[in-house]
C-alpha cells in the first residue's frame, strides 16, 4: 500500500513538473514567444491596454474612450470584476498574459483530475490514468484571455457534484461563487448554467429529494455572474443613447441543418482559436463507444 502511494505521488510530482515545462515558454520567450494575433492581439489584448492607458478600468458606464472608433462608452467592454481585466490592471499587459497562462494549465488539470476522482464515475480509474487525461485537458490551447470559461469547467462540476453529495460545502460553495468572475457568461456561462441545470432536474426526477444545496449553489453561481456582469446587464436592460456598429451588420440567420453541420464541424476539427487536432482521437472514441 505504502509502494503504492509513493508510486502515484511520483506520478503527481512527474505531472507537475510536465505542467511548467508546458508554460516555461511563456517565461522564457517572454515578448519573443508565440501569440494568437486574431480576437487576442489584435482586439481583447488591445481593449485592456487601452482601457487601462486612459485610466478608465472604473470609470462608468457612460463614460467614453476616444480611443475606440471616436469614443465608446465603457459598458461596451468587460467590467474591472472580470479577474482578467484585473491581471492586466495589476501586472501589465505581458505579465498579466503569462500569469493567466499559469493559472489556466494548472486549475484546468485539478479540475480535470478531481472531476475524474469523484464517486459518481461508477468505473474505476487508476492515478497514471487520471494523470494522463488531466494533462491532455491541461496541455489543450485555451482561448489565452476566454481565463477559465473551458478550462475551469470540470472544477464547477465538481464544485456543483460535491453540493449535491454534501461534500467540502464550504470550498464548493467558494468555487461557485468565484468562478463567474474569471470566466465568460456569453461564451460558456450560458451553457454551463443549462448544463447544471439539467443534471439537477435529472437527478431530482432520480431520487425524489429536495437537495437545498443545489439550489442554493445554482443561486449563487447566478447571481456571481449577475454581479461580474453588471456592465452588460446594464447596457442591455437600463435605456442609453448608444447604438452599437453591428446592428449594421447583415448576418444570415443559420437553419437547423447548417447550424447542425457546423456544429458537427466544431465538434470533429474544433476552432481555429484554439485548434487542438483532435479529430483523429475524437473520432476513435466515437467509434469505440458505438
Amino acid at each position: 500500500m505504502l509502494e503504492k502511494k509513493a508510486v502515484e505521488k511520483y506520478y503527481i510530482y512527474l505531472s507537475q513538473l510536465m505542467l511548467l515545462l508546458y508554460w516555461f515558454p511563456y517565461l522564457f520567450l517572454n515578448k519573443n514567444g508565440h501569440f494568437l494575433i486574431h480576437d487576442n492581439l489584435d482586439s481583447i489584448f488591445v481593449w485592456y491596454k487601452i482601457i487601462i492607458d486612459n485610466k478608465q478600468v472604473f470609470a462608468s458606464n457612460s463614460a467614453l474612450i476616444d480611443s475606440f472608433m471616436c469614443g465608446m462608452p465603457r459598458q461596451c467592454f468587460p467590467s474591472e470584476l472580470n479577474f482578467t481585466m484585473l491581471w492586466f490592471y495589476l501586472l501589465g499587459p505581458l505579465n498579466a498574459y503569462i500569469f493567466e497562462r499559469l493559472i489556466v494549465v494548472f486549475v484546468a488539470f485539478w479540475g480535470m483530475y478531481a472531476l475524474l476522482s469523484d464517486d459518481i464515475i461508477k468505473i474505476k480509474i487508476n492515478t497514471p490514468t487520471k494523470i494522463c487525461v488531466s494533462i491532455s485537458f491541461a496541455f489543450l490551447p485555451f482561448w489565452p484571455v476566454g481565463g477559465l470559461s473551458v478550462a475551469g469547467a470540470p472544477l464547477l462540476f465538481h464544485a456543483f457534484l460535491n453540493l449535491n453529495r454534501k461534500k467540502n460545502v464550504l470550498l464548493s460553495m467558494v468555487i461557485v461563487f468565484v468562478f463567474p468572475f474569471y470566466s465568460s457568461l456569453v461564451l460558456t456561462g450560458i451553457f454551463l448554467l443549462m448544463i447544471v441545470a439539467l443534471f439537477y432536474i435529472y437527478d431530482y426526477v432520480r431520487t425524489k429529494t429536495k437537495k437545498y444545496l443545489n439550489v442554493l449553489g445554482y443561486s449563487i453561481l447566478i447571481l456571481s455572474y449577475m454581479i461580474t456582469n453588471y456592465r452588460l446587464l446594464i447596457a442591455q436592460f437600463m435605456p442609453s443613447l448608444y447604438v452599437s456598429h453591428r446592428i449594421e451588420f447583415n448576418s444570415r440567420p443559420l437553419d437547423f441543418i447548417v447550424a447542425l453541420k457546423k456544429a458537427v464541424n466544431l465538434y470533429l476539427y474544433g476552432h481555429y482559436h484554439s485548434l487542438s487536432l483532435q479529430t483523429p482521437f475524437i473520432s476513435l472514441i466515437v467509434l469505440l463507444c458505438v
